[in-house]
């Protein structure tokens, strides 16, 4: 008998299980983050801070202008915008 091929889940159905299998920080799994994330999203009119583009789905993040690593707030509001993933990851750790 053939295997069951998984059932695609789009991004804004999945689950926490699914947020939990993946590798990375667990602080963006954290609701506390996830309501953050959607203020800046809102706030910004999911638009990318850096190109202007729109976003949607998967494409839409949130960027720290000051990276957690070098000492950046986590919530503020001040630190964050919203970005495209292509903008977010050519920035990386670099202040803006």
């Amino acid at each position: 008998m053939p295997e069951k091929i998984p059932a695609f889940v789009p991004p804004h159905k999945r689950t926490k299980e699914y947020a939990r299998s993946r590798p990375g920080d667990p602080f963006y799994c954290r609701k506390p983050w996830r309501a953050t994330r959607l203020s800046v999203l809102a706030r910004d009119l999911w638009t990318c801070h850096y190109c202007g583009r729109q976003l949607y789905g998967d494409d839409a993040t949130v960027d720290h202008v000051q990276a957690r690593a070098e000492g950046g707030s986590e919530y503020d509001m001040a630190n964050l915008v919203a970005s495209c993933r292509t903008c977010n990851s050519r920035k990386g750790k670099k202040p803006a």
